[in-house]
């Protein structure tokens, strides 16, 4: 992410609406989090949820055929559903932290009394939260022994890939209400008018951003209405995790918002020749019809689409220096240090 680009924006937004802006929330950003403590030091920085989860999600994929991570393999899908849920149930950088920790204690059969913890003092968060059934599902992996030394390593496998980079503590950063998705959403709209395989000229490229802009409201504003729903799902195979999932498949979007675009461009662009006909001396020319005074406009001035779009107003994983990763330089610029001791056999 672009440090500049991001610090301009959001100054923007802040002279915008008179430093009314309570929080932020970006991608996990050595550099942002650098900025937003130098530069906007009363705005609270989350972290975005999606990008953060996939980070850990893929790290445990490097591990995920290891043989010492063999009795944590199936409990893998669970204990991200467990990260989604410890962020977005609790609204509470503290109790984030905790509820994610007791995932350790579940997955040993221990699901209660959390205050008796050896290796984390739970304040917070003493027992789990699910009902009796859900403990008895047939499909349930099996539970982890802390006697048996293999289930030991495959724990402190997960355990140091939630240390690398400060992720116990970064997680009570990360957003429970707020997500990057929304922009993720436009910047794919937007590459369909403005290929970052063209190079396009100023004026160009902030035309063709102001129509993505148009065509991405306008489906917003549809799905608001009720107008765009969820008519069924896709099935397509999932990249980072190797497994199938599903994408949502929505009745066709109504473009009907190009015909009224250009309609005003047209309108635009005749009153503005209007304009300097009649500064220039020329109110004197007579049209029999329209078509007429059409052919006179092109005969006369080559259209210019830059300057047309001009007169619209605009609607309202990376490695970092040397072999750090994205979490771990993430984690030194803001001084967090995290360290557990690791489980034993007892």
């Amino acid at each position: 992410m672009e440090r500049i680009a991001c610090e301009n924006a959001l100054q923007s937004v802040m002279e915008t609406y008179d430093d009314q802006v309570d929080s932020f929330t970006t991608d996990r950003s050595k550099s942002i989090a650098t900025m937003m403590i130098d530069e906007f030091p009363t705005v609270i920085h989350y972290l975005d949820s999606w990008h953060f989860i996939r980070s850990l999600a893929l790290d445990l994929m490097k591990r995920r055929e290891q043989k010492q991570f063999a009795p944590m393999k199936p409990w893998f899908r669970s204990f991200i559903n467990h990260v989604y849920w410890s962020i977005q149930s609790s609204g509470d950088g503290d109790t984030a932290k905790e509820k994610l920790l007791s995932f350790f204690l579940h997955i040993t059969d221990i699901h209660e009394g959390f205050e008796n913890c050896e290796w984390f003092k739970f304040r917070l968060i003493k027992s789990c939260e699910h009902s009796e059934s859900q403990k008895q599902l047939k499909n349930h992996p099996d539970y982890l022994n802390l006697n048996d030394e293999a289930h030991l390593k495959s724990m402190n496998v997960l355990m140091a890939v939630l240390q690398k980079g400060n992720r116990i503590d970064a997680i009570k950063q990360v957003s429970p209400y707020f997500a990057t998705s929304s922009v993720e959403s436009f910047n794919s709209r937007a590459a369909h008018y403005a290929s970052k395989k063209v190079y396009y000229s100023l004026d160009g490229f902030k035309n063709r951003t102001q129509i993505a802009i148009l065509d991405w409201n306008s489906k917003q504003l549809d799905e608001m209405n009720g107008t765009r729903v969820v008519i069924g799902e896709k099935r397509f195979f999932n990249k980072s995790t190797k497994q199938y999932s599903f994408r949502k498949i929505k009745t066709e979007p109504d473009f009907s918002w190009r015909n009224d675009t250009a309609n005003i461009g047209i309108r635009l662009y005749k009153d503005d020749k209007v304009t300097d006909d009649y500064e220039t001396g020329d109110d004197d020319i007579e049209y029999e019809d329209e078509q007429d005074y059409d052919s006179e406009v092109r005969a006369s001035q080559q259209f210019n689409a830059d300057e047309l779009w001009n007169r619209l107003e605009l609607c309202g994983d990376i490695q970092g220096e040397d072999d750090m990763t994205e979490e771990e330089q993430y984690g030194e610029s803001i001084g967090i240090k995290t360290e557990f001791t690791v489980f034993a056999k007892k």
